[in-house]
């Protein structure tokens, strides 16, 4: 499948391509006519999905097997600068001119690396 997400880097669009490959039983909730239904166990658990007439619904199928398979995050290169946490500029683009944090008075954290 192709889908569309956001890096989550720099939130530019990214159009990935997954291949995934699924193989689910579908079984009908309905006898059929001239065939023996099995005999199964209540106890035992069926990983088959069950239809109706002549209509199946792949969605639970599709779900359980297409999201795990996506990525937690996407970036849209493995070297994705990101945004400029002050002005909200992609840095991929080039510095944005914000002055730099290096002493760390805007970080909460910053005070931190004097108690090392």
């Amino acid at each position: 499948i192709v889908y569309n997400t956001t890096c989550a880097r720099c939130l530019a669009p990214v159009r990935r391509d997954l291949s995934v490959g699924v193989r689910e039983t579908f079984r009908s909730s309905r006898p059929i006519p001239g065939e023996r239904m099995q005999d199964t166990d209540p106890e035992e658990e069926d990983d088959s999905y069950g239809y109706d007439d002549y209509t199946v619904d792949i969605t639970d199928a599709v779900r359980e097997t297409l999201l795990p398979a996506l990525p937690i995050r996407e970036l849209c290169s493995p070297d994705c600068a990101g945004i400029c946490p002050s002005c909200g500029a992609d840095l991929n683009k080039g510095p944005c001119g914000c002055p730099s944090d290096a002493d760390g008075d805007r970080n909460p954290f910053g005070r931190l690396k004097d108690l090392l």
